[in-house]
């Protein structure tokens, strides 16, 4: 090759370094580049004694770094809705926020029961709300996300998926991350609501996503774990697996236990006579 043909060839590697390098700041979706804002401190991620996401971390090891109160072993208070409960509550400061089945999500004061604020005619609520910010994030069977205001109950935004979601979110340094039963992960601005990326899978997906580091961990009804990079939304692999991965994948010690499907069907006491399967993977095997 020629002296400026060696020039070219170099002056291309240096501009994809220097891009390579700005990966953090630029998601590639549907051939646009768009901005990445900054928000490192925007999580739900559970401080202190708050619980702001369902399994509490972003691995969803349902570990609490710290030690709780201990309970009295008594009654405080009790709240009547009228209604059932499906979703676990979440809880920040004095306030509990928690989702019933006849479509209420309701705001009470943690240390009286006192409602604050009632949002209704949302349908039956199947997954724990996320809480980041001032904001709190909540999927409803219509397909519809939600980012609610704490602080009144009012509405923000809302994102239309298509089809239900099951999932609970989880926010990290200020971008959402979901599944639907439309069978796409999403990456949504946790702020504005705008979509960063979407990834596809090939069923339903009724998992919540766990992150660690750079990728982001859902499992579908097709059967397989998704290991997908949580800047560009480009899935870098799967693990298959003989059932559908409907439960939550947890990350720990390197290994990510993954519940399977196969109890759905039967009635039996425990999980041995259930015949339930884990499958436990080490993530780190496939890093190198």
């Amino acid at each position: 090759m020629t002296r400026t043909t060696w020039c070219l060839v170099g002056l291309g590697a240096l501009v994809l370094f220097i891009a390579w390098g700005f990966r953090d700041y630029a998601t590639l979706w549907c051939g646009r580049w768009r901005p990445l804002p900054l928000q490192p401190a925007l999580s739900s991620e559970a401080r202190d004694s708050d619980w702001t996401m369902w399994r509490g971390n972003a691995q969803r090891t349902g570990v609490q770094a710290q030690p709780g109160p201990v309970p009295a072993g008594q009654v405080e208070w009790q709240f009547v809705s009228g209604a059932g409960f499906i979703s676990s509550p979440i809880a920040a400061g004095d306030s509990l926020y928690v989702g019933d089945t006849q479509g209420r999500l309701s705001r009470l004061q943690r240390s009286t029961g006192r409602v604050l604020w009632q949002l209704q005619g949302l349908g039956p609520l199947d997954a724990s709300p996320a809480l980041a910010g001032d904001l709190l994030y909540i999927g409803l069977r219509d397909g519809q996300l939600l980012a609610v205001q704490t602080a009144d109950g009012v509405i923000r935004w809302r994102v239309v998926t298509g089809n239900p979601i099951y999932a609970s979110p989880l926010v990290h340094q200020g971008v959402l991350y979901i599944g639907s039963g439309d069978g796409l992960v999403y990456a949504l601005d946790a702020v504005s609501g705008m979509e960063r990326w979407r990834a596809q899978t090939e069923g339903w997906i009724h998992s919540s996503p766990a992150l660690l580091d750079d990728l982001v961990y859902v499992g579908s009804n097709d059967g397989a774990l998704y290991f997908i990079d949580r800047r560009s939304g480009v899935p870098r692999w799967r693990y298959r697996t003989s059932q559908a991965i409907r439960a939550t994948p947890a990350i720990a010690e390197d290994l990510i236990p993954v519940p399977l499907n196969t109890c759905a069907s039967r009635s039996k006491a425990n999980s041995k006579a259930l015949g339930c399967r884990y499958v436990v993977h080490n993530y780190l095997s496939d890093l190198v």
